[in-house]
């Protein structure tokens, strides 16, 4: 279902962004055949929080791209943001999990020298007593 509404968010935004003034009524937003969308207004809300649209200040039910929402249309579109932040992810994760590996036996050292030096500090303090 989230593929789906990736799918619509990208024909509409590419459908906002080649539109005259790169605005569009809720009538406008189309399905992925073309056809006028059902759920348009939710769709609208879901590019709301994204921040890829927003409402025209002239029209009641027209939206606008958002400069986000511009840059995004220019550079590929919705599904290819998706990708290239999936690969981001995806990068970062082996490399944490890289990072993390090569960190996990740095604590126990850690850990094993401050209680030799309390374990020595305890000692020195028994004998001076």
């Amino acid at each position: 279902m989230i593929d789906q509404i990736n799918i619509l968010i990208e024909i509409n935004l590419l459908l906002i962004a080649t539109s005259e003034g790169n605005t569009l009524k809720l009538k406008d937003f189309k399905d992925n055949q073309g056809n006028t969308l059902q759920g348009a207004k939710i769709l609208a809300d879901i590019m709301q929080q994204k921040e890829l649209i927003r409402h025209c200040p002239n029209e009641e039910y027209g939206y606008e791209l958002t400069e986000f929402g511009k840059h995004i249309a220019e550079n590929g579109g919705w599904l290819e943001l998706l990708k290239k932040i999936k690969k981001t992810e995806t990068s970062l994760t082996v490399n944490d999990y890289k990072k993390s590996k090569s960190k996990t036996n740095k604590p126990i050292i850690e850990l094993v020298i401050a209680g030799l030096i309390l374990a020595f500090l305890s000692f020195l303090i028994a004998s001076c007593i």
